[in-house]
């Protein structure tokens, strides 16, 4: 009893005797609650057999696992439908729009000077440029987009007209770069890596140049870099509500539409396209019938509006106007470039060439391109991507593959010499753009691997600055700024002839320097200026003769050439008739009619009578050209030009010229009848023409010595 608590003597009050107690209040509420915890443990049996009646319905619930074996099945499909989001980044982040505004202004800031501040003959560069500022139809298929943005830029008011369509170029592929960064930030890069890819791109060889020159490929680039990103974008956002989906593809239908209207290479990236596309779930979309009708009437509207307007483009009868299109017929050959073959046919090369040539020569391009080491990176980048997103690494191979060297393979592109080299490279940069943005993929990667090594700050300055070496390598070739060649051969053709006579031209360079000075300056005056190589085509015969009566065109079956000869025969006598050099030699008919070298052109003498005068101008021209004077372009020199180039023919032209007087003058000293006067000062003129000839093109002349 001693080791009780001190309440056990209160405890032993209540129930010894005192149970009426109940009128002290006092002892009453401290005795009270001790008891009643006592009682409750007491009344806990209660709850005992009151949970009796409880486990009774528990086995009710026991036999509840019953229907769970119904809901077993029910979960297996799902699973199948959910292997979707493996392929999908859904974590990545959001593009930096600054980044991507960032790359594009440095990419223009360092395009802007190095732009050709007039005409170029790069390429179709004087034929765009002149269809353009026209409103003209240039060669198929027409790129009606091109001519209907360039007619527009022709109208700034910002240095000579062709600085206008150049500076085109330039936006284009600014835009395209920042394109390139937002795709890669969507694939997972940094944003030190998105710039140093871009920026990589902007600065490789090829589409750096393509920046700096009127052309309709930059265009192409920037429709390949928005649709690819725009794919991306729809198939990363597929978990998005069905309507909003419906939504982006209709505006996508209609950007492959503009696209389509402007090139037709875009084609080359529809399996990148519908790769991205099928595994976004665009299938499910497209059951929508009203969805699918809006799809196609996204597409087909812009397309056939672009190239309705080339009927009142040629309705106005410009001077360029390739096709002569003057209804449905005519549109659709153009568009289906019957001239070439068809939509198909490799018109440039029709020899056979090893298709391994092909795809190795494009390789060595890009790797010229961008150096290799960012070839490598780009590589890396690949392995990457298609080990971490099963949709998005194919479909970037996928469209380096259809425009790189698959179609070069297709379209046996012209790699023989220096000038189908770099004809062909024109075509490589569509290619280049998923290479973009696989550098920059595979400079994140590097970013992450030497993190262990090096600090994160110092690699991603490393990979910011990756475009460096591109840059360091191509800015001095790719810059035109002080090109003037184009507009000079323009110039010289043209001022080599009287007003009024018949010119005959041959080649891509020479036909766009003409269509340039005939068709936007109206220098050609009263000449009848035109290509025989073109007169097998039925609608380029009605175009001439319609244009000046007077010419002669002898009749041929539909579809057959006319001979250079027989036109100039045709027409001797009732003008001045002029001829490209290289046209003695594609129809060595021309040489049994009497001639001069007349500048950069060669003067068919109908008679005797008309002799002495042709050889005063002869004389004159010599003169001219072994000074320098009456000559724009005399100072071309092919050593000048970065390799490989696209203007090879133009000093060629020039050194034809220079050695075809040397020649003539010095078969002229040879003769007995000239008098040792003349023949001294013939003599050392022609030295004079020779030594200059060889000054402009060595590798020309020298065969012909």
């Amino acid at each position: 009893m001693s080791k009780k608590p001190r309440g056990g003597r209160r405890l032993a009050r209540p129930p010894s005797a005192e149970p009426e107690p109940r009128t002290e209040p006092k002892t009453e509420p401290k005795t009270e609650p001790r008891p009643e915890p006592r009682q409750e443990p007491r009344p806990e049996p209660e709850p005992k057999t009151e949970p009796e009646p409880e486990p009774r319905p528990e086995p009710k619930t026991e036999p509840r696992p019953k229907p769970k074996p119904k809901p077993k099945p029910e979960p297996e499909p799902k699973p199948e439908p959910e292997p979707e989001p493996e392929p999908t980044p859904t974590p990545t982040p959001t593009p930096d729009p600054l980044v991507a505004l960032l790359v594009a202004l440095f990419s223009f800031a360092l395009d802007l000077p190095r732009l050709a501040r007039t005409l170029t003959v790069l390429g179709d560069s004087a034929v765009f440029v002149s269809s353009a500022a026209t409103l003209g139809v240039p060669q198929p298929p027409g790129y009606p987009l091109y001519v209907l943005v360039g007619h527009l830029f022709s109208k700034l008011p910002l240095g000579e007209l062709p600085f206008r369509l150049h500076l085109l170029s330039a936006l284009c592929h600014a835009a395209t770069v920042a394109l390139v960064a937002i795709m890669a930030m969507r694939l997972g890069a940094g944003r030190a890596p998105a710039i140093g890819g871009a920026l990589g791109l902007a600065f490789s060889q090829a589409f750096f140049q393509a920046s700096h020159y009127a052309e309709v490929f930059p265009l192409n680039d920037l429709f390949t870099a928005l649709l690819l990103e725009r794919a991306i974008a729809f198939w990363q956002s597929r978990e998005r509500p069905l309507v909003r989906r419906r939504r982006e593809l209709v505006i996508f239908a209609a950007l492959v539409g503009v696209a389509s209207a402007h090139h037709q290479m875009i084609a080359l990236a529809a399996l990148a396209l519908a790769l991205l596309l099928y595994a976004a779930g665009a299938i499910e979309v497209l059951r929508d019938a009203r969805t699918s009708a809006l799809v196609v009437s996204a597409f087909a509207a812009p397309l056939a509006a672009a190239y309705a307007a080339l009927l009142g483009f040629a309705a106005r009868q410009p001077f360029s106007s390739w096709g002569d299109v003057h209804d449905l017929g005519s549109l659709w050959a153009l568009v289906t470039r019957r001239d070439y073959g068809g939509l198909f046919s490799p018109h440039i090369e029709k020899g056979a060439i090893d298709p391994s040539d092909l795809a190795l020569a494009w390789g060595e391009g890009v790797a010229r391109h961008f150096g290799w080491v960012l070839v490598g990176v780009a590589a890396l980048g690949l392995v990457v991507t298609v080990r971490r997103d099963r949709i998005a690494g194919p479909a970037l191979a996928l469209a380096v593959l259809g425009a790189g060297p698959l179609f070069a393979i297709a379209n046996r592109m012209p790699i023989g010499d220096e000038h189908g080299l770099a004809f062909a490279e024109r075509f490589s940069t569509m290619s280049e753009v998923p290479i973009g943005v696989l550098g920059a993929l595979g400079l994140e990667e590097l970013v992450r691997l030497g993190g262990a090594w090096i600090a994160a700050p110092v690699l991603r300055l490393a990979a910011g600055l990756a475009f460096l070496p591109p840059l360091a390598a191509h800015a001095a070739a790719t810059d035109l700024h002080d090109d003037r060649r184009g507009l000079a051969l323009a110039h010289d053709l043209v001022d080599s002839t009287p007003d009024g006579a018949i010119v005959l031209v041959t080649g891509d360079v020479a036909n766009g320097a003409m269509l340039y000075a005939c068709g936007v300056e109206g220098r050609c005056g009263d000449r009848r200026v035109f290509s025989p190589g073109q007169l097998h085509l039925d609608w380029r015969v009605a175009q001439l003769r319609r244009r000046w009566p007077d010419l002669l065109i002898p009749e041929r079956p539909s579809g057959t050439p006319i001979h250079p000869r027989d036109l100039v025969v045709e027409n001797l006598g009732r003008r001045a008739i002029y001829v490209a050099p290289q046209l003695l030699d594609l129809d060595p008919g021309l040489r049994a009619i009497d001639l001069l070298p007349a500048g950069l052109l060669v003067h068919m003498i109908p008679d005797e009578a008309a002799y002495p005068a042709a050889r005063d101008e002869f004389l004159a021209s010599a003169t001219a050209l072994a000074e320098g004077t009456r000559c724009e372009g005399c100072g071309v020199r092919r050593a000048a030009l970065p390799w490989p180039s696209l203007e090879t023919q133009v000093p060629k032209l020039y050194a034809l010229a220079l050695i075809n007087h040397a020649r003539m003058l010095a078969a002229w000293a040879a003769a007995p009848e000239t008098s040792p006067v003349e023949r001294q000062g013939w003599l050392q003129l022609s030295e004079v023409l020779a030594a200059r000839a060889g000054e402009v093109d060595e590798e020309t002349v020298r065969p012909l010595r």
